[in-house]
């Protein structure tokens, strides 16, 4: 039990403990701080707001054509759906198949074959939907 105890001992002071100092090693030079980088620049004013404004009807095309049968459910017509810009927008419904202003919508699980895909859920003359 002593020589185990001596043996922690000197176990924990070896691996705690720092080196000696060896008088034929020079010791390293100290590190030179790296240099700050650049903050970036700023966006052009027009550009930041073309970002989070809706874009022209032209601009963008529609994703899911009015005559859809599904068109009511893909667009969330039922629920919030005004829109100043792309963020006040949201995908929602079990499969990700509603795009509305309203975060909470819930919808059946089923998968529709007229389901937007490759589109993207935004605001397109102040009303959310799926556009291309």
């Amino acid at each position: 039990m002593r020589f185990f105890i001596l043996f922690a001992c000197a176990v924990i002071v070896a691996c705690t403990s720092s080196p000696p100092t060896r008088a034929d090693v020079p010791a390293p030079a100290p590190a030179a701080a790296a240099p700050e980088p650049a903050p970036a620049p700023a966006p052009a004013p027009a550009a930041a707001d073309a970002a989070r404004a809706p874009a022209a009807a032209g601009a963008r095309t529609p994703a899911v054509p009015k005559s859809s049968p599904n068109y009511d459910l893909f667009e969330g017509t039922a629920h919030k759906n005004a829109c100043k810009a792309d963020a006040d927008c949201h995908v929602g419904g079990c499969s990700h198949e509603v795009c509305s202003a309203d975060t909470r919508v819930m919808s059946s699980c089923i998968m529709h074959d007229d389901q937007p895909r490759d589109a993207t859920c935004g605001c397109v003359n102040s009303e959310c939907i799926w556009f291309r």
